[in-house]
């Protein structure tokens, strides 16, 4: 598998997290892989201009590139933490799949895999014409869903498997994370049971709640999930 595109249900499931661990898990493989994150809203003003948070967090753990390349894995970087076409709009530009995909070829060539990671939900608008779904098939990676495992993951999850389904994207499956360090287990379990039964398809791992303090137990932690979850993308 050469690439994937990690998206969530929502904003704040855990995309960044488990996009950090499949680089981990390639790294760890001997692979090289490439980050793509092809819009970033709430960007942190620095005197180098806006730096995009969720690749850094990434890069911090696998390595940072030069200047050149952080740049070119963010072509759209926004300050206000919005839905991608209010930012783009405030900022008087147009985000394009075309622009976008000009991105990632290069990149593909550099690297493999290729972790495009979305913003917000897979229905959130990218400009008045297209939503993240449509750069997904534009860009015709795998889509790898990322879920909460608690309250209110059922409807989030099942709708957005759904609307993969129906625009015929490739389908690599779905991951819970924990997004809360003191879950309701049995309910986090049924959750499973019942997306495994409704959908028909397991579950391919659930990433536990971590501490982001202690910087080498989290890249530990989410290199072990990340070399499972590429085992468990490549056998299925």
């Amino acid at each position: 598998m050469n690439g994937l595109f990690i998206t969530g249900t929502d904003t704040d499931a855990g995309k960044t997290m488990v996009t950090a661990a499949l680089a981990c898990g390639a790294r760890a493989m001997g692979r090289s892989p490439g980050i793509l994150k092809p819009v970033q809203t709430g960007c942190e003003v620095t005197p180098n201009g806006l730096r995009a948070p969720d690749p850094e967090f990434i890069w911090s753990l696998i390595g940072r590139p030069d200047e050149e390349t952080v740049n070119f894995c963010v072509p759209y970087k926004y300050e206000r933490p919005c839905s991608p076409h209010l930012a783009a709009r405030d900022a008087d530009e147009l985000i394009t799949m075309e622009h976008i995909k000009e991105r990632a070829y290069p990149l593909s060539q550099q690297h493999k895999p290729i972790l495009v990671e979305g913003a917000g939900g897979l229905i959130v608008p990218l400009n008045d014409d297209a939503c993240m779904i449509d750069l997904a098939a534009h860009l015709a990676y795998p889509v790898l869903l990322v879920a909460r495992s608690g309250l209110g993951t059922l409807n989030h999850t099942l709708l957005s498997i759904q609307a993969i389904q129906q625009s015929q994207i490739p389908f690599a499956g779905y991951v819970l994370n924990d997004t809360l360090p003191d879950g309701d287990e049995s309910l986090i379990e049924n959750n499973i049971e019942t997306l495994e039964s409704w959908t028909g398809q397991a579950c391919l791992g659930r990433l536990p709640y971590l501490n982001l303090n202690n910087k080498e137990t989290l890249k530990q932690e989410l290199t072990a999930f990340g070399e499972r979850l590429w085992d468990q993308l490549q056998h299925d």
